[in-house]
């Protein structure tokens, strides 16, 4: 199948069904953070043979185009339409959506991350990331991602999941990556955002509060459930919470006229453009909207 210049194949459930699908529309969204990827696929179905060949939720599928590929993806939701078909799938099974609750004593971060990962069929890999040692936490009516997603905050991490593997790095590791060059022209579209930061954070646990202050303005307020800290992890928890809350103060996004393969959430990237000096920074790369069908993506990111 020829999109954008470039061949595409499909593969569902492992099965290569390029030559039986004629595709009108593929979008796959990646994200660096507590997010799963997302990808749509629009396809003609005038035959009406998408619901006889009968898919269900959790089948695989995966879209490859040249050097670049969605990894495994499990299909979240169904849409047969007039003349059509579409098909919503995300990087994460449909249970990532079960809510849990569970306390534990004595356990270390990797060992929570361990487990959501053995409990997802996932391959955990990790980058500088230290094992802390928490005395008690507790898991209240949350799924997975959200509960992972705030002990992330709370320790200043992120993580990805992508083709089966929980992808878990801390901002060290980012700024110790090569950054890729990228080069952006007045023959480039794309758009950038400075918006005023905040001057510090209030931690809020229990009746105790705890404020880091980094320069003038007002402080954001967060509250977290864990109680009786120590000072060192009333401050660590602030720090890393703050950075949370505004490393996206310079961001933007511009596009290309291809899909790069280096060009993928997660990565750093050493942007330099001509007309904004200002922003040609090392940045990450948040989020990469590709389109399979034209070959182009949009990429957005934020100053690191």
């Amino acid at each position: 199948m020829e999109n954008g210049g470039k061949s595409m194949k499909v593969l569902y459930n492992g099965v290569d069904i390029t030559n039986y699908v004629e595709i009108k529309k593929c979008i796959h969204e990646e994200y660096h953070e507590f997010h799963s990827d997302m990808l749509t696929i629009d396809m003609r179905d005038l035959d009406e043979k998408w619901d006889k060949w009968n898919p269900k939720i959790d089948d695989t599928i995966k879209v490859i185009q040249g050097v670049t590929n969605t990894g495994t993806m499990y299909i979240k939701s169904l849409e047969p339409m007039c003349g059509s078909y579409r098909i919503n799938a995300q990087s994460t099974k449909a249970d990532v959506e079960e809510l849990h609750n569970k306390e534990w004593g004595i356990i270390s971060f990797l060992q929570i991350l361990q487990e959501i990962a053995n409990r997802h069929n996932l391959v955990l890999r990790t980058y500088e990331i230290a094992d802390t040692r928490y005395k008690k936490l507790s898991q209240k009516n949350q799924n997975d991602l959200d509960f992972l997603s705030d002990l992330c905050k709370l320790e200043g991490y992120h993580y990805l999941i992508f083709d089966n593997q929980l992808v878990c790095y801390s901002k060290t590791y980012l700024e110790q990556r090569d950054a890729i060059q990228v080069e952006i022209t007045k023959d480039n579209q794309y758009r950038l955002f400075r918006k005023k930061t905040f001057g510090g954070l209030k931690l809020i646990s229990g009746t105790n509060e705890y404020i880091h202050q980094v320069g003038n303005g007002y402080l954001v307020d967060v509250s977290i459930a864990l109680e009786n800290l120590s000072k060192a992890e009333q401050e660590r928890f602030a720090k890393n919470l703050f950075y949370h809350k505004t490393k996206e103060s310079e961001s933007g996004y511009f596009y290309t006229n291809q899909i790069n393969e280096s060009l993928c959430a997660g990565n750093t990237i050493q942007l330099n453009i001509s007309a904004a000096s200002s922003f040609s920074n090392k940045c990450v790369i948040s989020q990469v909207r590709n389109d399979y069908f034209n070959n182009r993506s949009k990429v957005f990111f934020y100053v690191l």
